[in-house]
């Protein structure tokens, strides 16, 4: 009963693990999209950066 216990808790610690890796480019792109929305608010990038960045948020 012990190791078919250990079994399933290892198998959650990995889907846990698999999902982290899963959901870190989708973190990285909404990071993107919001350094340049910070930047085009300072006047530092151009709206068509925007543009771009926003796109490949949804292609996931």
């Amino acid at each position: 009963m012990e190791v078919e216990i250990q079994r399933a808790y290892t198998k959650v610690e990995r889907t846990k693990s698999m999902v982290q890796v899963a959901t870190q480019p989708l973190r990285l792109r909404q990071e993107g999209e919001g350094l340049v929305t910070n930047c085009l608010t300072h006047g530092v990038a151009l709206r068509s950066e925007q543009s771009q960045a926003t796109p490949m948020r949804y292609k996931m």
